[in-house]
């Protein structure tokens, strides 16, 4: 019988050793819940919670859950469930033990995110990895990668969001912005200081902040391996919708969270690394430019010709916004200008700001 998929993750969480440092944090911290989360196509996280006394043997075996669920349980027009309907198999949720982070607003929870397989009893391939899984997919697509290249693709992210609520108000004059105020990071101290310090908490290297606009505040962690990164911005959302549960306030990620909100966008920045060397950068360049190599990945994946890529790596996004702000934040126009839309962007980087790799932290 060949081995699965599912059974080699069983094997590795049940290495001697592999659950040492999980179950030391349980009994440092006096846990007793962990949530086994996955994650959704659509960057929603489900999930279990588990009595703490049962982690280690879940851990090797895995909870069950309906597979509708990484389509968040949605139906279509006809109330047909995502993802195979009603009838559907459930998935296998196996802990990437690495993951494991107990929760700093309450240490007696802690979670884990999980890869997805197919089930043991299927008749069609058993055990495989879930293709659904999106989470588990970029994991898989990347180790790929690395082993047809010998490159490690490192990511960081610049996630904007709205904070709403009584108390967080934002002035500033006609035809201004209140952009870089510390006014009004002073006003939104409680949010900001809360999160970095859970983020810090569960791992994150946090490094700047700043207020973009009426009620949209922007905390940036340093870049790591895309994985990591894309496993932080999960958890930032999380930590953050957590911070307005303890203020009674709102939090959004939307895009366009109202009519008159600045839009709240996310710029992903990467480089390319062999080793500890970034093949976008030239060492001792400082100038915006772009190897030759590494400018031949980039024109892959832009519609941009390659004799512009050495032109990337400073921000462009023009905003046009002008007017005054009410007390939730809308934007009163004043003339034919318009709120800024959601800003999503990829760039490439290289330079001074990337050419000194980050050690490896512990995957949150």
């Amino acid at each position: 019988m060949s081995t699965t998929a599912l059974d080699q993750h069983r094997e590795a969480n049940s290495t001697p050793g592999a659950l040492d440092a999980a179950l030391a944090a349980i009994k440092q911290y006096g846990v007793e819940f962990v949530y086994f989360q996955a994650v959704t196509i659509t960057a929603r996280v489900v999930g279990k919670v588990v009595p703490a006394d049962q982690f280690a043997r879940l851990a090797t075996r895995g909870v069950m859950q309906h597979r509708t669920a990484i389509a968040n349980l949605q139906t279509t027009r006809e109330g047909v469930l995502l993802g195979g309907g009603v009838g559907a198999p459930e998935y296998c949720a196996m802990p990437d033990l690495d993951t494991f982070s107990v929760l700093p607003w309450d240490h007696k929870t802690a979670r884990v995110f999980c890869s997805l397989y197919e089930p043991d009893h299927v008749m069609v391939d058993p055990g495989a990895p879930l293709p659904t899984d999106t989470r588990g997919l970029m994991k898989r697509l990347h180790a790929a990668f690395t082993d047809r290249t010998g490159l490690e693709l490192r990511t960081g992210t610049e996630p904007e969001m709205t904070w709403e609520g009584p108390g967080f108000t934002t002035s500033s004059r006609p035809d201004s912005s209140p952009a870089y105020h510390i006014e009004h990071l002073e006003r939104y101290r409680a949010i900001y200081q809360k999160v970095i310090s859970y983020a810090k908490f569960m791992g994150f290297q946090m490094v700047e902040g700043d207020f973009e606009d009426a009620g949209q505040v922007e905390l940036n962690w340093m870049f790591d391996h895309s994985d990591a990164t894309a496993d932080r911005l999960m958890t930032y959302r999380q930590i953050c919708k957590q911070v307005a549960r303890e203020l009674g306030i709102e939090a959004s990620f939307m895009p366009k969270p109202g009519q008159g909100y600045m839009g709240n966008g996310c710029h992903h920045n990467f480089s390319l690394w062999r080793g500890d060397v970034n093949i976008l950068a030239d060492e001792g360049r400082h100038d915006l430019h772009l190897t030759e190599e590494g400018s031949t990945p980039w024109a892959g994946c832009s519609p941009i010709p390659r004799a512009r890529c050495s032109s990337w790596g400073q921000r462009s996004t023009p905003t046009s916004d002008t007017g005054t702000r009410d007390s939730s934040h809308r934007r009163k126009s004043t003339g034919g200008s318009t709120t800024r839309p959601a800003r999503c962007a990829c760039r490439p980087t290289a330079g001074s700001s990337t050419s000194s790799p980050m050690p490896h932290a512990t995957r949150t």
